[in-house]
């Protein structure tokens, strides 16, 4: 989605004239590396104020240059000049993504629903298994024979049943002797000052990783309430924690087609 931006060509009040009659152009409309941009339209969506507007969507840094007109006898406001980035867009691209897990939200309200009506088709399917307990009747009496091997299966696993218990017998005493060589306090000391660490684990910086749970969270913190610095002219994005310290840098790489952080 496109995103507005608004020329007013007076420092007076712009219902008067000339500010209501004037024929604005763009002079100047360049990406700032030198890229060939398509130069938009300027219009008046309103008569009686003077207020003109374009829409465009930068996909990387566009310098432009107004030009009100020459019934703007002063010079200081006939020219309106600015940068355009796309670093102005995280409104247009938040509502965008609003709007997509709002249908989502929608789709998945719509799937609960159903499922609502196939609960109510397997009370159904239960009425008809009624009908089929009665055939199981005459199925009993097959079973009665099948009765009898059962009993000659059963004294075999009394067999196999035994054997389980030997190696249930052989898991205790191994488990018996890994108790006696480490305590389970010393396992829980080591567990927690290597793997999940404490408020005093450090969660390092941009050229290395923390090492414990503790230090990932804290980054995490530092990471959302820290700082940060854009630098429009190179694209370079360094994240700071809350003490300045440089946890990541990026750089915004603009193109005539996409923005890609690397």
């Amino acid at each position: 989605m496109a995103k507005t931006y608004g020329l007013i060509f007076t420092n007076q009040d712009p219902r008067s004239a000339p500010a209501t009659s004037l024929a604005p152009t763009l002079v100047i409309f360049s990406a700032i590396d030198g890229t060939a941009v398509s130069t938009p339209g300027i219009t008046k969506p309103i008569s009686t104020v003077g207020l003109y507007t374009f829409n465009y969507r930068p996909s990387l840094a566009v310098y432009f240059l107004a030009d009100g007109g020459a019934l703007v006898t002063d010079n200081t406001q006939r020219y309106i000049s600015g940068i355009l980035d796309p670093i102005q867009e995280v409104d247009e691209q938040l509502q965008f993504f609003t709007t997509t897990f709002t249908a989502a939200n929608i789709t998945l309200l719509g799937l609960g629903l159903t499922n609502f009506a196939l609960g109510t088709t397997n009370v159904a399917i239960g009425t008809s298994n009624n009908a089929l307990g009665t055939t199981n009747v005459a199925l009993g009496t097959t079973n009665i024979a099948l009765g009898t091997t059962n009993v000659a299966l059963g004294t075999s696993n009394n067999a196999i049943a035994t054997t389980i218990l030997a190696y249930a017998v052989s898991i205790l005493a191994q488990g018996t002797t890994i108790l006696s060589s480490v305590t389970a306090s010393a396992l829980n000391t080591s567990l927690l000052l290597s793997y999940i660490g404490s408020t005093a684990s450090s969660y390092g910086d941009n050229t290395q990783d923390p090492v414990d749970l503790f230090g990932y969270l804290k980054r995490l913190q530092e990471f959302n309430e820290g700082n940060a610095q854009f630098n429009k002219v190179s694209g370079v994005w360094a994240v700071e924690s809350r003490t300045n310290i440089t946890l990541a840098i990026k750089t915004l790489d603009n193109n005539n087609s996409q923005v890609t952080k690397v």
